[in-house]
């Protein structure tokens, strides 16, 4: 009797921990991307690699993107903090369509956030954690 409870513990466990039922936060992968219209440059604030710390990309040519491992948040871990903020370096004053620049935040290929701003000078900002 012993020997079949022993047996049938093992085997539940297993099949527990096979399942996907472990601990810990879940890897994903991350990706920052800033397009706009022709001839569009940006300042681009950002998170690298979803730390927390801040880089930049100045009067950058646009499209412009940046690629990351990140964590999500599962049960009670904060997943990664992703922040991404982008200003249209045209002069202010140029506001018109053709000033475009439209800001995403993916999480293993799927959209997480986007926003989008028009004219010289103006900023889209996207805060988060995965």
């Amino acid at each position: 009797m012993k020997i079949c409870f022993f047996f049938f513990t093992v085997a539940l466990t297993v099949g527990f921990w096979s399942s996907g039922c472990s601990s810990g936060a879940k890897q994903v992968q991350g990706t920052y991307q800033v397009t706009g219209s022709s001839g569009v440059t940006a300042n681009i604030t950002y998170a690298p690699s979803g730390q927390g710390s801040t880089s930049y990309a100045v009067n950058q040519t646009l499209p412009w993107q940046d690629n990351f491992t990140a964590y999500e948040t599962e049960g009670g871990y904060t997943g990664s903090y992703v922040s991404l903020i982008a200003t249209n370096d045209l002069p202010n004053g140029s506001n018109n369509a053709a000033s475009s620049v439209t800001v995403t935040i993916l999480e293993n290929g799927k959209v997480f956030q986007t926003g989008s701003t028009n004219g010289g000078g103006s900023s889209v900002t996207l805060l988060g954690y995965f």
